[in-house]
């Protein structure tokens, strides 16, 4: 009966805790001094999406069970003078941060949802 319930235990345990490693919630940002960016992202389902004339402290967030998900994300800066800022989180830790700075600089990062 011991071994039947350590089995049982055990076997929960992993369902739990799979299931709980096995989703990751991503997060995009896009930050900066500039006015309005023109955004591209890979989504949740994989395709490109497009988003022009967002503001500064724009977010974007969706949950992947796929560890091999490409993440993507790109703001151009649509002012003659200004910084952009593009971000990935992933679980609420930033994981990719890139910087750009002048008229119409793009910024962009990319990774595996994994890393």
């Amino acid at each position: 009966m011991k071994e039947y319930l350590f089995i049982l235990v055990s076997i929960t345990l992993v369902m739990i805790m799979g299931c709980s490693l096995s989703t990751w919630g991503v997060e995009y940002r896009v930050s900066g001094s500039g006015k309005r960016f023109d955004v591209s992202i890979n989504n949740e389902t994989g395709e490109t999406s497009k988003f022009d004339d967002i503001s500064s402290g724009w977010t974007y967030n969706f949950s992947t069970d796929d560890p091999n998900h490409f993440l993507y994300i790109s703001a151009q800066n649509q002012d003659s003078s200004g910084s952009v800022i593009t971000e990935i989180y992933v679980y609420g830790d930033q994981k990719k941060v890139s910087t750009s700075n002048g008229a119409y600089a793009i910024a962009n990062c990319s990774m595996s949802v994994s890393e």
